[in-house]
């Protein structure tokens, strides 16, 4: 069965496509695309539409080599060094 994850950083999109055998994971496609989507949020306190763009058009190009690559599931999560900062 193949597997994927994407990591939604606050300055990349990871993306890693693993092939499960016998309960480990062997890794088949690892990608990183530096989108910035952190980009300018300490100042304004919101993410830019540019940077978001940048992470939606990724976050395409990444879903159409999913089917392609036979991934039968995927798991994706948002990550940032600096959460609290987007809590005010």
């Amino acid at each position: 069965m193949r597997v994927a994850t994407i990591d939604i950083g606050t300055n990349s999109v990871l993306l890693l496509v693993a092939e499960s055998e016998g309960g480990a994971l062997r890794p088949v496609l690892e990608r990183a695309t530096v989108t910035r989507l952190g980009e300018g949020v300490d100042r304004a306190r919101r993410l830019l539409d540019s940077a978001a763009e940048r992470t939606l058009t990724c976050l395409s190009d990444y879903a159409a080599q999913l089917p392609e690559l036979g991934v039968s599931r995927l798991d994706a999560v948002g990550t940032s060094a600096n959460a609290d900062r987007l809590a005010a």
